[in-house]
């Protein structure tokens, strides 16, 4: 019966995919694959790269926690021992407080909606003014009647300042302006302020501070994140007791050597999340006491630096110059590109624990680096050249299927001295799939040599001959596969659709010489980019799996190269497979009952359908996946892992079993 082979070509292939399916579901709800972050509530597994990514992905955020994520190096540290022990008195010391606000010990806080100017009549000593999510307007005379220690006016909406509204406040210590939508200060901080401590002018619209003509000399923290601020024509050079300046996310592009002259006291800067081009080269050559700090190029004067905070800069060329930072124990490098990253730039930071990258692939030249983030790419994890259990299992799976199911259909033809071309084209193509086997097995042996400690030797592994002989293997065994397919259509359609037999059957003569082609042909598009980028891991090496798909990175060196083949040759590969089988079934359609077309022809044609649709599920992914990275989707790292272990290889997994119940012996 024409259906009963297919029939039983059905059976096993649904039954691989139930249980691989039922696989990945117990060990997604069951004991965590070692690479996986375990969830302390419940038997829940969260991926490495998504631990501390600022989301919390377990049931009560285990993945998250502070003691987990937390970077404490740096000066911050020493401000959050000063807040310890602080405790305040839970009774109202003041009277007159009205009904739009509340009262703590002897803190007036208001925080309606309803609220259009500050309270002018509450009596007793104010220590504290808290008003936030209002409506208020200032004015000069505002706080005339007040002499607090705290003010904070966050998030009202305040768009201007009135020149004189803090004129007399010699007692206040700390002031917050945060959340507002101030787009200049109005002189309102020239005031002189004798006991100022803290000043948080946090999400504004500021463009400059004027910090010049700040009368501020016990300042100790400053916050003036997330403004728009330049630094052209500023300088902080009268706030001599400045320990804490944060100036992230602003629009810096320069830092002239004047900027932080007299900082002496400076122990925390960060300029992260700019657009800094230029620094001056003694930029920070007075900031003796800095330990947490971003810089570029100029750390000569600053052994004692503890945190460097780069992170954000994307426009930031990373040169050969942390060697002066002895005492370095935190690097943030997040979001900047590294193309010409050597290991030569972090060999002399040997106090180094923490270190932030872009990519995963980054941290392989720090492996001396306790803890390098992220930790895992898709395709391998901090530990494993495999990223977890299941792709492991499943690489040692396709690959021992691989090797003795091919390993079984040539012998099955020598042995029986099968010499016709089409038996000769198949046992070509099996030979071509068990060197996908023979790759999968040099994975899978460097995956057990480095196991628990890839990270250390990652950079060798990507280095080495033999992760670039394994990549020529795959290369060479995918693209001998599928030009070995498009031989045995492009026979196939010439043999039935032309009418009445007019085409010959191919002859060994031409079944040898074309073999021997696609062999050639193979071979050299494989070992081509060896010789062309010398250094074998300018094309070959750039991920753990030695193949260079290029969809996480769609424009790495060779990129045009593997866009040929895989873009190229491949598509139109499948496109011309794919249009021979429509011709082949047009033409048995048209003439089945008008002529005496062999019926194992037609057979043949009808059952051969499966190795096509078998190599179009394994090519039409990488094809689609590869124009979306060009696109610039977000495509999950985890598909990149599941493209080198089972996508690529399962094809060469299954055809010997697709030939044992659609291919005649004869």
């Amino acid at each position: 019966m024409r259906f009963s082979r297919i029939i039983m070509i059905s059976i096993p292939l649904c039954t691989s995919f139930a249980l691989l399916l039922s696989t990945i579901l117990f060990l997604r709800y069951g004991s965590c694959p070692e690479g996986n972050f375990s969830c302390a509530s419940s038997d829940m597994c969260v991926l490495q790269r998504l631990v501390c990514n600022g989301k919390a992905d377990c049931p009560n955020g285990e993945d998250e926690d502070v003691i987990i994520c937390s970077d404490l190096h740096g000066g911050f540290s020493s401000m959050i021992a000063s807040l310890k022990n602080r405790t305040s008195n839970a009774f109202c010391e003041l009277s007159n407080v009205p009904k739009q606000c509340k009262c703590k010990s002897s803190v007036l806080c208001c925080k309606s909606r309803n609220l259009t100017e500050i309270p002018t009549g509450v009596q007793g000593n104010v220590n504290g003014i808290i008003v936030m999510n209002t409506q208020i307007e200032l004015f000069d005379t505002t706080f005339l009647n007040y002499h607090p220690s705290l003010i904070n006016l966050g998030n009202n909406g305040l768009t201007k300042l009135p020149s004189k509204v803090f004129k007399g406040q010699i007692y206040l210590k700390k002031l917050f302006l945060i959340k507002n939508k101030l787009e200049t200060l109005n002189g309102s901080l020239s005031v002189e302020f004798v006991n100022l401590n803290w000043l948080f002018l946090y999400d504004n619209y500021l463009t400059e501070l004027k910090a010049k003509n700040w009368k501020m000399q016990y300042l100790t923290w400053l916050d003036a994140s997330k403004n728009k601020l330049t630094l052209k024509n500023e300088t902080f050079n009268r706030l001599t007791s400045l320990k804490f300046l944060y100036l992230e996310r602003n629009m810096i592009q320069e830092i002239n050597n004047d900027i932080f002259a007299n900082l002496t006291n400076l122990i925390d800067l960060d300029l992260s999340w700019n657009i800094i081009k230029f620094i001056g080269p003694r930029a920070f050559a007075s900031l003796y006491k800095l330990t947490d700090l971003l810089t570029s190029t100029h750390f000569l004067m600053l052994k004692n630096v503890q945190k460097l905070q780069l992170g954000g800069n994307a426009r930031l060329e990373i040169g050969n110059y942390f060697f002066p930072l002895e005492s370095l124990r935190s690097l943030n490098l997040k979001d900047i590109e590294l193309p010409n990253l050597e290991s030569s730039i972090f060999e002399m930071l040997t106090r180094l624990e923490i270190i932030y990258f872009k990519k995963y692939k980054y941290c392989t030249y720090v492996p001396q680096v306790k803890r390098c983030v992220p930790r895992a790419d898709g395709l391998s994890s901090e530990n494993d050249l495999i990223a977890n259990d299941l792709l492991r299992w499943t690489l040692w799976t396709i690959m021992i299927t691989t090797l003795i199911t091919n390993s079984m259909v040539i012998l099955r033809r020598v042995v029986s001295f099968q010499t016709s071309p089409l038996s000769l084209i198949i046992t070509n193509l099996a030979i071509a799939d068990m060197f996908m086997g023979v790759y999968l097995l040099i994975i899978g042996a460097g995956d057990l040599f480095y196991r628990n400690v890839y990270r250390k030797y990652a950079h060798i592994w990507v280095n080495s001959w033999t992760c670039t002989v394994a990549g020529v293997i795959a290369m060479m065994s995918s693209e001998a596969s599928i030009l070995f397919l498009l031989l045995i259509s492009a026979e196939r359609f010439l043999l039935i659709s032309s009418p009445l037999g007019a085409h010959k059957n191919l002859t060994t003569k031409s079944a040898y010489s074309s073999c021997i082609s696609i062999w050639l042909f193979s071979l050299l598009l494989a070992i081509l980019p060896v010789f062309n980028w010398r250094y074998a891991t300018r094309f070959y090496g750039k991920n753990s799996f030695c193949f260079p798909l290029h969809i996480d990175e769609p424009y790495m060196v060779g990129w045009q190269y593997s866009s040929l083949i895989f873009l190229g040759i491949n598509s139109f590969s499948i496109i011309g497979i794919g249009l021979m089988y429509v011709g082949v079934f047009v033409s048995i359609w048209k003439t089945r009952n008008a002529t005496t077309l062999c019926v194992n022809d037609s057979s043949f044609a009808l059952r051969f359908i499966f190795i096509v649709m078998a190599n179009c599920c394994c090519w039409v992914p990488i094809i689609v996946l590869k124009i979306m990275a060009f696109l610039s989707c977000d495509i999950s790292k985890d598909i990149i892992g599941w493209i080198g272990v089972f996508i690529l290889p399962v094809n060469s997994a299954v055809n010997p079993v697709l030939y044992t119940f659609t291919i005649p012996n004869n």
